[in-house]
């Protein structure tokens, strides 16, 4: 998709297969950087673009063990 004017933002999920129940989320890249964080932040793909990749399997998995989302009271105005 187009973001920020004229930046390219490419999401894919590698491994989908409804048929084997394959849509449980195993692991996320972001920016071809491994991601253990179930979050991102507005400038890390919205700005200049980049990549979402998901990478799915059969069986739930507890991938996500990276620090939480700030609060949005953290933001001065």
């Amino acid at each position: 998709m187009t973001v920020n004017g004229n930046h390219s933002l490419r999401i894919t999920a590698h491994g989908l297969n409804h048929e084997k129940g394959s849509y449980y989320l195993q692991s996320v890249k972001v920016n071809g950087k491994q991601w253990e964080k179930n979050w991102v932040e507005h400038d890390e793909l919205m700005l200049h673009g980049g990549s979402l990749e998901f990478e799915l399997g059969t069986e739930p998995s507890g991938w996500e063990s990276g620090e939480l989302p700030p609060s949005p009271g953290h933001l001065v105005l």
